[in-house]
């Protein structure tokens, strides 16, 4: 199994050290390859909602889930 180390704000670049904001142990492992860190940003945020959700809503249904 292959080791990677887990990077501090120090060990960055300037430009860099947005992307360890978090202190979660994965984003440090991450973050050893910058592109791939800003590749995975959006993955954790919430999708934007669909219009059926919306329409469903208006109609009086409610969500089954969150």
């Amino acid at each position: 199994m292959a080791r990677v180390p887990y990077l501090e704000v120090d060990d960055l670049e300037p430009q860099d050290r947005p992307l360890l904001k978090s202190g979660i142990n994965f984003h440090k492992a991450l973050v050893n390859s910058p592109g791939a860190r800003r590749a995975s940003a959006p993955l954790g945020r919430r999708a934007p909602r669909a219009p059926w959700e919306e329409q469903n809503e208006a109609c009086g249904n409610r969500r089954l889930f969150s």
